[in-house]
């Protein structure tokens, strides 16, 4: 037996060996969560070699429906556990074994490790090992005992199987299960307040890319239900605190891609027009916010204060300022509501390589106790969280397209 320590030794390594050391045999996990690309990791280190057979708990809503539905062609049996809101199902057991009826040799993976990229690679998890040979009788009982352990979770009333995506639907539609964006969103906010001291020394995890997968469709509306973590679009009135999970996200002009990058004069402040500043005008700050300012002509203005997060950036982010203003309609030119960010110097450094018309610009409002008023990303396609975003973009202009989320 050993004891291992991620994220310098990843269990996800453990896995891979013990897969290909019980080639043919049974992969079987009882898992407390389950992320969609903690599933993409598994799949990919298992490879195809066992028989996969996996049980996921429903507690705190912290398993998706995209890692169910990503395990559900993969596997020979697929069940949720729940049994009370007041007792979690909590479980990190990986077994693996030989694929007899007896097994005689396994290997039993135990720890703190969850069916997601953090449990899996980069997070500070511990996990002990134990290997059992055929014919190696130093430790048989230890197999056997991993063995029942899991019979007994089969058994249990409390397991709840899962043969096809009607199932997966039907414990979303009850509120048993997330979804990846609403999981990111809970996230995001978690890390906004958790902000370091200055005598709290802090470095950021390297950055991990993950396995890739097949395409992946939810074939059920995912907002056909109204989640706790989901507020619904019209509770954003003007005067009216911003919804915390609320955000803005659009896509770029090819001029404001160009001043991005440097190679068009100019400041940064893409046009947010009236149209959507007044859906939501409290997102924004309007009109509570603004002052009357004369600079070459009269217009509000608030100098809003901002963090900037993208893939090249710290993962707390670097302070940017956000001044938002207006000017209304004058012959010649329509009513303007922009949102400038600067220094441009400091915007430029953190611009992903490959941004264009396609990436996306997402602003949300940060919590009050934080310091600031805004958080702003740069997401480009390649990313992970592009998809979820862009399917936001609900409403087209003629050069660029905006929405809402959630």
């Amino acid at each position: 037996m050993r004891i291992i320590l991620g994220p310098d030794q990843p269990v996800i390594d453990a896995i891979r060996a013990a897969a290909t050391r019980h080639d043919g045999g049974r992969a079987r996990l009882a898992i407390a969560w389950a992320r969609e690309e903690g599933v993409r990791w598994l799949l990919h280190a298992i490879g195809g070699r066992q028989q996969l057979e996996v049980i996921v708990g429903l507690n705190e809503r912290g398993t998706t429906v995209e890692a169910l539905l990503r395990l559900l062609p993969a596997v020979t049996f697929l069940a949720a556990f729940y049994k009370h809101p007041q007792q979690t199902f909590h479980p990190k057991l990986y077994l693996f074994d030989d694929g007899r009826p007896e097994p005689q040799a396994g290997t039993v993976i135990v720890g703190s490790s969850n069916l997601t990229r953090g449990g899996l690679v980069t997070n500070f998890e511990a996990s002990l090992i134990a290997e059992r040979a055929a014919g190696d009788e130093a430790a048989p009982a230890l197999l056997t005992s991993a063995l029942a352990a899991w019979d007994s979770l089969t058994a249990s009333p409390f397991t709840i199987p899962i043969h096809d995506a009607a199932k997966i639907r039907e414990l979303y539609e009850a509120g048993y299960l997330s979804t990846e964006a609403i999981l990111r969103r809970q996230r995001r906010e978690a890390t906004r307040r958790q902000t370091p001291r200055r005598d709290i020394r802090t470095a950021p995890p390297p950055p991990v890319r993950g396995p890739d997968g097949p395409p992946l469709v939810i074939p059920f509306p995912i907002d056909a239900v109204e989640q706790p973590s989901v507020p619904s679009d019209d509770v954003d009135p003007q005067g009216a605190a911003p919804v915390p999970d609320r955000f803005f996200i659009r896509t770029l002009t090819a001029n404001d891609v160009q001043k991005l990058h440097g190679r068009t004069p100019g400041t940064f402040e893409p046009d947010l027009g009236e149209t959507a500043r007044d859906r939501f005008p409290s997102f924004w700050g309007w009109p509570d916010r603004y002052t009357e300012v004369v600079r070459t002509r009269a217009r509000r203005e608030w100098s809003a204060r901002a963090v900037l997060l993208s893939s090249r950036t710290p993962v707390e982010g670097v302070r940017i300022e956000a001044m938002l203003w207006y000017r209304e309609e004058r012959p010649g030119h329509a009513a303007e509501h922009r949102l400038r960010l600067g220094p441009i110097g400091r915007l430029r450094t953190a611009v992903p390589r490959g941004f264009n018309t396609t990436s996306l610009v997402v602003v949300e409002r940060a919590p009050a106790e934080v310091g600031y008023d805004f958080v702003v990303r740069l997401v480009v396609r390649a990313e992970p969280e592009y998809a979820s975003l862009s399917r936001h973009l609900t409403q087209r202009r003629p050069n660029h397209r905006f929405g809402y989320g959630p």
